[in-house]
């Protein structure tokens, strides 16, 4: 018999003393635990454990049924244990993950060679939104003190910078020079930046010369690669 019996008030009583008392999470393991016993499966399964020493099957039966409890409630903590790592890994993955890139201020990005299959795409003017607004009030700077200068006609460098992509597309594919490389160029404040890879450093002798000879170039700045192998400018990323 067990040592409490459940009332209609939801009150259980002591089979000893006949006090009333609320319930407890001990009551509630034993009523789970009687209907565990309820199920062939668990009952066999019972019949084969030893409890705490004991050599007599069901000498203890209370605690065997506090035993089965506590054994299958292990088994759900463990899985929820498990399901909330898989849900952190996850939630960090997507943490580490690169946030998207894009040309916020339509820089002019062009390819002029493309020789080289296995060259990495350069990053050029693409930027996530935080480098994009963290450039935003420098490139007003920038833009403005040529003309203040009295470096540029035009009010903001970057205004010329359409003109000169188009002018290098032109020459570049009028040209059969440097074809032995896969080369891309960003404009940026009548700045030319070449980036890409080469067979070798004679296949991109003489580029930023060719280049310069472009109306309105200020400056060209190269950074190419021998090979298809690391890169030493940044990258797209993949996508």
């Amino acid at each position: 018999m067990a040592p409490f019996t459940q009332t209609s008030n939801n009150l259980v009583v002591s089979s000893f003393t006949g006090l009333k008392r609320a319930p407890t999470v001990l009551d509630a393991m034993q009523d789970f635990s009687l209907t565990l016993l309820k199920v062939p499966y668990f009952s066999l399964s019972m019949r084969s454990v030893s409890l705490h020493g004991c050599t007599q099957k069901w000498e203890k039966p209370y605690l065997a049924r506090m035993e089965v409890f506590t054994y299958f409630a292990s088994l759900h903590m463990r899985a929820s244990a498990w399901s909330l790592g898989y849900c952190l890994i996850l939630a960090c993955g997507a943490a580490r993950a690169s946030p998207p890139v894009k040309n916020w201020f339509n820089d002019p990005f062009i390819q002029v060679r493309n020789r080289i299959a296995a060259c990495p795409v350069p990053l050029g003017p693409f930027a996530t939104e935080a480098e994009m607004k963290q450039q935003a009030h420098s490139r007003i700077e920038r833009g403005t003190s040529c003309w203040l200068a009295k470096q540029c006609a035009k009010p903001n460098a970057y205004m010329y910078d359409a003109d000169i992509a188009a002018d290098l597309r032109r020459r570049f594919a009028q040209s059969r020079r440097f074809a032995d490389a896969s080369l891309w160029l960003t404009v940026q404040r009548r700045f030319v930046y070449v980036e890409g890879c080469v067979r070798s450093r004679n296949s991109a002798a003489g580029i930023e010369a060719f280049i310069k000879r472009t109306p309105d170039v200020q400056l060209v700045i190269t950074n190419i690669t021998v090979g298809s192998g690391k890169p030493n400018y940044a990258v797209m990323p993949e996508r």
